[in-house]
């Protein structure tokens, strides 16, 4: 008996037994039948049971902004010098998340404040930076390691499954082997799927992480509703979902659920805040207290990082190189803004998406 040549053989049929299960259930997602129109509707149903945290908040200076912060102003066409950043402590944790919003932008610092209070502490654990902005269209979020953005505003009545959707991604992330890799990936994960005929809603049908997110959203309407039925008592199939909405919850438990005090830093990579840098040339006490412009390692490389582990993460979204700064006036230089060769087969001059299956991303920091 050789019990090494035994164990790589168990190890080659458990790797080949995976991704078989990846692919049945690759290629079953996009054809899968929805159980909801959409999660808005569970929107009350979350709201009224998740109370208000107090917070109180504490503005940073102007100048100063987090690494991420600005890398995402400048991934989104506007001015680091606009962004305001604010501390917000809870009553349920003594850590200060770090905030940034954009004086422009439809959601108010008040309801960033509330809206992200109301959820479960255990689940905000996972979350360093929220950071809003205006847009041009219609409200949407992603997010990335640790990190949520809002652009446009979230309505009253999908606010919340809109939070809880872009901090399932950030749980993901965390909850799959090692604490680094996605539990949406997982055979755990997959074989729940495979056992179920449905997903939550249409938009589930993107890929593996964003029917994780959705299913986040259900399971938590189930574990907060239990004196009416929980997600049962919904006038719709639920039983097609039901392996998938309750793996979330046995992974999750009592993260699901209000109550507790916070354990921030407990995730590899979600830190309290990303590296603190000056918002720009013009940001002059910032510079003289000795604070960088720019600073790698923990804003852009971990956008980059969790793009290139799950499809949609960070959703779909768009950018062109009319997009770069305005210091950049002609195609050329535009072009210069871009890190490394852009992938084959990708006009320069034409939209492409920021996502997995694109990591390339600008380079926001030339002056």
């Amino acid at each position: 008996m050789y019990p090494s040549s035994s164990s790589g053989s168990a190890r080659s049929q458990v790797l080949a037994g995976l991704v078989a299960l990846a692919g049945s259930a690759s290629g079953q997602l996009s054809t899968r039948p929805a159980v909801f129109p959409g999660l808005d509707i569970l929107g009350p149903g979350i709201s009224s049971n998740l109370p208000l945290t107090t917070a109180s908040s504490v503005m940073w200076a102007t100048g100063y902004i987090p690494m991420y912060c600005k890398y995402e102003a400048g991934a989104q066409g506007v001015s680091p010098y606009d962004i305001q950043v604010f501390n917000i402590t809870y009553s349920d944790c003594s850590t200060p998340w770090v905030f940034c919003r954009h004086k422009d932008s439809p959601t108010s610092q008040t309801d960033m404040i509330n809206q992200f209070g109301r959820l479960p502490v255990k689940m905000r654990n996972y979350v360093r930076h929220v950071i809003s902005i205006p847009t041009g269209g219609g409200a949407h979020a992603w997010s990335g390691v640790g990190d949520i953005m809002i652009r446009g505003a979230v309505t009253t009545a999908q606010a919340l499954t809109v939070w809880i959707h872009e901090i399932a991604h950030c749980i993901d992330n965390h909850n799959g082997p090692g604490g680094t890799s996605d539990f949406s990936a997982t055979s755990t994960w997959l074989t729940a799927f495979n056992a179920d005929t449905a997903v939550p809603d249409g938009y589930a049908t993107t890929s593996q992480a964003e029917n994780f997110a959705q299913n986040t959203v259900v399971a938590l309407y189930d574990r907060l509703n239990t004196l009416t039925g929980g997600i049962w008592g919904q006038p719709y199939d639920v039983w097609k979902i039901q392996n998938q909405f309750t793996a979330v919850e046995t992974k999750l438990g009592s993260q699901l659920l209000p109550g507790g005090t916070c354990s921030r830093g407990i995730y590899s990579g979600v830190t309290v805040s990303s590296p603190v840098v000056c918002a720009g040339p013009l940001s002059t006490a910032c510079l003289a207290a000795g604070y960088p412009l720019k600073k790698r390692g923990n804003g852009r490389a971990a956008v980059e990082e969790i793009e290139k582990r799950a499809v949609g993460v960070l959703e779909s979204r768009k950018l062109t190189l009319a997009d770069v700064p305005a210091n950049r006036t002609t195609a050329a230089d535009k072009a210069k803004s871009y890190r490394g060769p852009l992938p084959k087969g990708v006009d320069a001059n034409a939209p492409y998406p920021l996502n997995c299956a694109n990591p390339v991303l600008p380079d926001f920091w030339t002056y």
